[in-house]
């Protein structure tokens, strides 16, 4: 079984991007999972609620902390229907297809998207961010956990 993050990338980033665990470019995860699924399955189940995403404009909210320690700064995003709609038609489509939602209690109604503090580079609040990418992440390609790879990438044309 393998694991997998589905995620609105703020950072530009191109399909096959190779990345360190430590060096994810800025993005909004839409949902964390495993499944038994090769990565071009799917991409087929995820295709639509991608698309149906991309173009969207969301609002930069204040900060906060997470993580069991409140050691993680992260900077939420508010609240927008087209954000939420492709998170929970991600988790149908996955669940239906036996996959396995990690996240499962910041899931559908409980979703706080956010965008984590990475490096020191963040967004702000206030900022408008226009997501143009959606991406499948790989979170250990080849059996490889120091790395991370984008094997499906939707964008804006």
């Amino acid at each position: 079984m393998a694991t997998y993050v589905s995620v609105a990338f703020v950072d530009r980033v191109e399909r096959g991007l190779v990345f360190g665990r430590g060096e994810w470019p800025l993005h909004i995860t839409l949902v964390h999972f495993t499944s038994e699924l090769p990565p071009a399955s799917i991409a087929e189940l995820m295709a639509d609620p991608a698309r149906d995403l991309l173009g969207t404009a969301v609002r930069i909210g204040p900060d906060e902390m997470f993580g069991r320690r409140r050691s993680v700064q992260v900077s939420l995003v508010e609240h927008d229907p087209r954000l939420q709609s492709c998170h929970e038609s991600m988790v149908r489509r996955l669940t239906a297809s036996d996959a396995s939602v990690t996240s499962s209690r910041q899931s559908m109604e409980n979703f706080r998207p956010h965008v984590t503090v990475t490096n020191g580079r963040r967004v702000h609040p206030g900022d408008v961010i226009e997501l143009t990418q959606v991406g499948l992440v790989e979170m250990r390609p080849d059996g490889d956990a120091t790395i991370r790879r984008i094997p499906e990438l939707w964008s804006v044309e």
